[in-house]
């Protein structure tokens, strides 16, 4: 049996079915790859200031108070945090006679005041 073809229309569908094998799918295979190098960022908007509040010269009770300092780090990048004595330590470099000294300038020279940085909550682990 013959189908003869005369309209455009159908000259285009016996294109298509006589070229099935032009438009067949492929496939491959490839590999997608990333290297993560290992690193850690501190920013200075990332840690806050320890504010002590106010306190009496005579109190014999530690004030407290808080800051955060935040590091982001890669997956499994060991990292440490370590604080120096800052700049008005009784003992340079010595991490245990931290101080702040009063900036008032009618109060008596070399005013400070001792205070600590710790690691834990229960004040045991000085930060150094």
């Amino acid at each position: 049996m013959r189908f003869p073809v005369r309209s455009p229309l159908g000259w285009a569908l016996a294109g298509l079915l006589l070229s099935g094998q032009a438009l067949a799918a492929d496939t491959t295979t490839f590999n997608v790859t990333l290297v993560v190098t290992k690193a850690c960022t501190i920013t200075a908007a990332a840690a806050t200031n320890v504010d002590f509040g106010t306190a009496a010269s005579t109190t014999a009770t530690p004030t407290l108070g808080q800051g955060t300092v935040t590091a982001q780090c890669s997956a499994l990048t060991p990292y440490t945090i370590a604080l120096n004595a800052g700049a008005n330590a009784g003992t340079a470099n010595d991490v245990t006679t931290r101080r702040m000294k009063n900036t008032n300038a009618a109060v008596t020279a070399n005013n400070y005041v001792g205070y600590q940085l710790y690691q834990d909550a229960a004040h045991t682990l000085v930060w150094g």
